[in-house]
């Protein structure tokens, strides 16, 4: 299977509403279903602190996230593993983007740039949020899911 690997909104093409298209394939490579979910969910939930969500999404994180998992289908097992993959997909990105940064990519050093302390903010609300990841995948979804 292909991956994108980018998926975020800038990567979509919407017409009237509905995605019919992704764009802008430079980072796609041989991958897993469990891998683009992974990416999809994070980039479109959004999973991060809400401090870094400045649209409509900011306080739906966790409804978001069990909603788009539900939405694949996700089995047991891929529910177990999709948690881990989001920030193995998180990290392994950033790591593209800061090695195209420090080799002189203008595009990766200005995204870099501005990015860099949302990335490492989002790196330890994973890790501080790990088990209520995995927690709202099985349990039902307390009021308010506004996550810090």
């Amino acid at each position: 299977m292909i991956s994108h690997n980018d998926p975020n909104l800038d990567n979509v093409v919407f017409r009237e509403g509905q995605a019919v298209a992704f764009i802008d394939f430079d980072l796609a490579s041989p991958g897993s279903r469990l891998w683009d979910i992974a990416a999809a969910v994070r980039l479109w939930a959004p999973l991060r602190a809400d401090v870094d969500i400045t649209d409509a999404r900011k306080g739906r994180a966790l409804e978001r996230f069990r909603r788009m998992t539900d939405a694949y289908g996700l089995d047991q097992t891929e529910r177990a593993n999709i948690v881990d993959a989001i920030r193995k997909n998180h990290d392994w990105l950033y790591s593209i983007i800061r090695s195209g940064a420090d080799h002189g990519n203008a595009g990766f050093a200005d995204y870099w740039e501005q990015a860099a302390p949302r990335v490492d903010r989002t790196r330890h609300w994973y890790r501080k949020n790990h088990q209520l990841l995995v927690s709202t995948l099985i349990l039902p979804l307390p009021e308010g899911d506004e996550v810090e």
